[in-house]
């Protein structure tokens, strides 16, 4: 077991200990966040196979050993797909492949930074149904608030 490991390990313990007591505990930024410059409108560039062995490792292990209640989205993209509309991270991996039941919410503006900076929506309501239907069920901001145009 190596010191990654025992890293692992003490977070799954702290999860499950701050749980126990009914206070919900949250991930974040997932994933791929490994910058914070341009961090509204970089896309981290990664192969599933790398972006499965080196990036969400620790995130799995915090879903499915911690439980873990809430995940954060980031606010990159990841290989072009903002991390919060990502089909293959919230759907096919976070939900699928970990079985997570509880809720994803995004990064504060990271929803608006589909349309404002990343430019792959052209506007709020275009970028609160991506994310939606993507499966960020909150989002920490307002673009959530053009939902019903976006239904029109």
């Amino acid at each position: 077991m190596g010191p990654a490991r025992t890293l692992l390990e003490m977070a799954v313990n702290f999860i499950n200990g701050v749980q126990s007591k009914g206070v919900g505990t949250s991930l974040k930024h997932y994933a791929v966040n490994n910058q914070e410059f341009q961090r509204f409108s970089i896309s981290a560039e990664v192969d599933e196979r790398t972006l499965r062995e080196i990036y969400l490792p620790a995130f799995e292990a915090l879903v499915k050993e911690g439980g873990v209640e809430c995940v954060m989205c980031a606010y990159n993209r990841v290989s072009g797909e903002p991390a919060c509309g990502s089909d293959l991270l919230l759907k096919d991996i976070l939900r699928g492949d970990w079985g997570f039941a509880g809720h994803v919410v995004s990064d504060c503006g990271a929803v608006r930074d589909f349309y404002q900076h990343h430019k792959v929506a052209t506007d709020r309501a275009e970028s609160a149904a991506w994310a939606l239907k993507a499966g960020t069920d909150v989002n920490c901001g307002s673009t959530f608030k053009a939902l019903p145009e976006a239904l029109e």
